[in-house]
């Protein structure tokens, strides 16, 4: 039985991104959650969630993504 949790959380949607690999575009958008101070581990269950300097420091992003990460 999963339980359900709720906050508030802020949703931004981002500018629109478009990426060309092997011949194919890909049209991208993304959003910026943002969710209370002290990141609730129990709002999102079985997602990683970080900050923008952990993302920097710890995890490597496709190229694909990188327009969302200069608006964040």
């Amino acid at each position: 039985m999963s339980e359900t949790v709720s906050c508030e959380v802020t949703v931004k949607r981002l500018k629109s991104g478009k990426h060309i690999f092997s011949h194919v575009e890909w049209h991208m958008c993304g959003y910026e959650i943002i969710l209370p101070e002290g990141k609730p581990q129990d709002v999102v269950h079985g997602l990683l969630l970080c900050d923008l300097s952990e993302v920097q420091e710890k995890y490597p992003i496709p190229v694909a993504f990188h327009i969302f990460l200069h608006q964040i």
